[in-house]
């Protein structure tokens, strides 16, 4: 077990390099969307599917967990897991209702996509002391990635909504959005600009530490319809009439009725 387990495999010196001093993949571009962090606790599986559990935080809350991928055979194999880890998981905000006709109750969720312990996931070759100590250190407990698009802000009660766009898994797939709720205040124009922050995860809530205002989102220019464009850039043909004859006329686009403009009064001429 040389390299922590993520969604992709890893194919290169330099991916390795850098996956060896942050379990937090540095972004790719500007506005670049993702939601990623670490949790520390304990992960108790369920009897039936071992993939799904409850992660216990070391404030002794209680998440709703799911494993991902390659991370279930590892986790299966090689790790203790009566003891506490430093999990690499996307939150996700899930809604519940418990009884018809009811508001839905918010809860978040884990999905864990890594363990982060370079200590015993690393020979003494990989990493030199010095370098093992630095990425420890700057790895903290509760420390989130999150980059979207801030759809709701409120200054004086300090919440704040921002939009997050997964990454399709098929080419050609529409890409789907989550939310998640922060704690904090945004400096400038906030409403439809994306946002890159970095928080932390305390008493189930996320705490703003810094914020970015990486700029405001473009957004698609709608086109308008002109009468008669099916959407496709022809023209529907008139509709005829049943018997053949000339094509009848749409009372939605019927021309107004014609009138005769007032001919002028010739006032009759008085002799002198």
């Amino acid at each position: 077990m040389n390299v922590p387990v993520t969604q992709s495999p890893v194919d290169t010196d330099q991916q390795i390099s850098r996956i060896k001093t942050h379990p937090i993949s540095p972004c790719t571009s500007p506005m670049q969307y993702r939601a990623i962090g670490l949790i520390k606790g304990i992960y108790h599986p369920e009897e039936e599917s071992f993939n799904k559990g409850e992660l216990t935080t070391t404030d002794g809350k209680t998440f709703t967990t799911f494993l991902l991928g390659r991370v279930v055979s590892l986790i299966k194999n090689h790790i203790d897991l009566t003891q506490e880890h430093l999990w690499v998981v996307y939150p996700r905000l899930q809604q519940t209702r418990k009884e018809e006709g009811e508001e839905p109750e918010e809860h978040i969720i884990f999905q864990v996509m890594g363990i982060w312990e370079p200590e015993q996931l690393y020979s003494d070759d990989d990493l030199s002391p010095e370098a093992q100590e630095a990425a420890i250190e700057e790895v903290k407990e509760g420390f989130f990635s999150i980059r979207g698009e801030v759809i709701f802000h409120n200054a004086e009660a300090q919440n704040i909504i921002i939009k997050i766009r997964q990454a399709p898994k098929k080419k050609g797939d529409k890409p789907k959005f989550f939310k998640l709720k922060l704690k904090g205040v945004l400096e400038g124009r906030t409403l439809g600009h994306f946002w890159d922050i970095e928080a932390y995860f305390s008493e189930g809530e996320f705490v703003v530490d810094q914020a970015t205002n990486v700029g405001q989102i473009p957004r698609r220019k709608k086109f308008f319809k002109r009468p008669g464009d099916n959407g496709k850039g022809k023209f529907n043909k008139p509709k005829r009439s049943e018997d053949g004859g000339a094509p009848v006329a749409s009372d939605r686009h019927s021309p107004r009725p014609a009138f005769e403009r007032p001919k002028p009064v010739k006032k009759p001429r008085l002799d002198a």
